[in-house]
């Protein structure tokens, strides 16, 4: 089983307009609502691939409760800690044409300390029964930024991976807690001071290495991803597709993670993570995307090994 810990859990709505104009009225041509976060995206994904997950996450209001309810229609097992106040965001993004597509995103609610420990105790029971762990998503208000550094270290002393897909302030002391695998985009990368620019790749993934992190995998959008280990250093890139990037990086993730436990060696999961993210693309909503797509684009990734003289960051 696959822990995903979810802590700013949303409903996320997808609208899907034909255009977008500025003070007009718009009648959505389609609408999809689900539950959302980045954990929650992934936990998708994974079932997906034929992976047992079990989230693990805040919820809070009638909107919590809507989420709820979308999860467990789809048939993923969660356990809930309700916040007492507030109520679990909601993200709108709006898919217009064939431009970007535009978000608006709610903050989530605070968490009490009192809930902060208890769903701490509960996720160092269930470590007990999984395989990997997931710590991903923006820390909500009433977290603290060390947070996911100590489950990182929780879960080690029970000898279960963990895989890290977060933001600054939690991504520094996360990496410094030594996890399996890392995940940033190009915004964090920023926020850590790194370079995404082609001739620094290698420097910036030996800084992220260097930082505590055994496998580090960096999504570039259009550009591909990145892989780097104390030893390798690897560039994937697959057909550049138009569509709605919502939850590619974290379908992105679950596939890196797929292939962690499947076994497979570091090319073949750059390039099955590469694919994954570029065939949700072609679907609405984090998480989902049709098999026939991720094998046609896979056939298409081409994965290459970065020269040592791009090595100063």
């Amino acid at each position: 089983m696959i822990l995903a810990l979810s802590l700013n859990t949303a409903l996320d709505k997808t609208l899907v307009l034909r255009r977008l104009e500025a003070g007009r009225r718009h009648l959505p041509e389609c609408c999809l609502d689900l539950a959302g976060g980045k954990a929650i995206n992934a936990a998708r994904a994974l079932v997906r691939f034929g992976r047992k997950v079990h989230v693990l996450g805040f919820v809070a209001g009638h909107t919590g409760r809507r989420v709820e309810a979308l999860l467990a229609k789809e048939g993923v097992p969660a356990r809930w800690i309700r916040l007492p106040r507030g109520e679990s965001r909601t993200c709108i993004t709006v898919v217009h044409g064939a431009m970007a597509p535009t978000e608006f995103n709610e903050p989530g609610p605070a968490v009490p300390r009192a809930s902060l420990l208890r769903l701490e105790a509960c996720f160092l029971r269930m470590l007990k029964g999984c395989r990997f762990a997931l710590l991903c998503g923006r820390l909500p208000p009433g977290v603290p930024a060390d947070f996911y550094a100590r489950l990182i270290r929780a879960a080690r002393e029970q000898g279960v991976p963990c895989a890290l897909d977060a933001s600054a302030p939690a991504l520094e002391p996360g990496l410094r807690a030594g996890p399996d695998l890392v995940k940033p985009n190009v915004v964090e990368m920023a926020e850590l001071g790194l370079s995404t620019e082609p001739r620094r790749w290698r420097g910036s993934l030996q800084r992220l290495v260097g930082l505590g992190a055994r496998e580090v995998f960096v999504s570039l959008g259009p550009r591909g991803a990145l892989l780097g280990t104390a030893s390798e250093a690897m560039h994937a890139a697959g057909p550049r597709l138009r569509g709605c990037p919502l939850g590619c990086g974290d379908t992105f993730l679950a596939a890196a993670v797929h292939g962690f436990l499947s076994g497979w060696p570091l090319r073949r999961r750059l390039a099955f993570a590469v694919a994954a993210a570029s065939a949700n693309v072609l679907t609405l909503g984090g998480g989902l995307f049709q098999e026939r797509h991720l094998r046609d684009i896979l056939s298409q990734v081409r994965v290459r090994s970065l020269p040592n003289s791009s090595q100063n960051w």
